[in-house]
C-alpha cells in the first residue's frame, strides 16, 4: 500500500498499513438492518487478489454470517481498492519477481 511507503521501517510501515485499513473498513461499516434486527454476529471473511501490478480484484465472500453481514463486509473490503490504491504485490524467487497473492480479510460482527 503505497499511503505507507514513506516509513522506512518495516514494522512501522506493517502498523501504518493496518491503521489504514482497519480505519476504511470500519469507519464506512454499515451494520445490516435485518442483522441488527435478528442479533447475528460473528465474523465475515473477504477473499481477494492483489496482482502482479499491485491492483485489487478478484473478491469473494468465503464466510458469510447471514443477515446481509456478508455482503455488507464485500462492500467495505471493496473500497480498500478505492481508498489506499496500488498495493505492493508479493514477490517470489531470488529476482523477487512479483506475483499474484490471495488474502483473507476478517470482518467482524459484534453488537454492543
Amino acid at each position: 500500500m503505497a499511503l505507507c511507503d514513506y516509513l522506512k521501517n518495516p514494522s512501522e510501515r506493517k502498523e501504518c498499513m493496518t491503521e489504514h485499513i482497519i480505519k476504511i473498513i470500519y469507519g464506512n461499516l454499515k451494520w445490516p438492518p435485518l442483522a441488527r434486527e435478528s442479533c447475528v454476529e460473528g465474523m465475515a471473511v473477504i477473499s481477494f487478489a492483489v496482482t502482479e501490478t499491485g491492483v485489487l480484484e478478484d473478491f469473494k465472500i468465503v464466510r458469510d454470517p447471514g443477515a446481509g453481514t456478508g455482503e455488507e463486509a464485500l462492500r467495505v473490503v471493496k473500497l480498500l481498492a478505492e481508498e489506499t490504491g496500488p498495493w505492493h504485490p508479493g514477490t517470489a524467487g531470488p529476482d523477487r519477481k512479483p506475483v499474484r497473492v490471495q488474502y483473507n480479510m476478517p470482518v467482524k460482527f459484534k453488537l454492543r
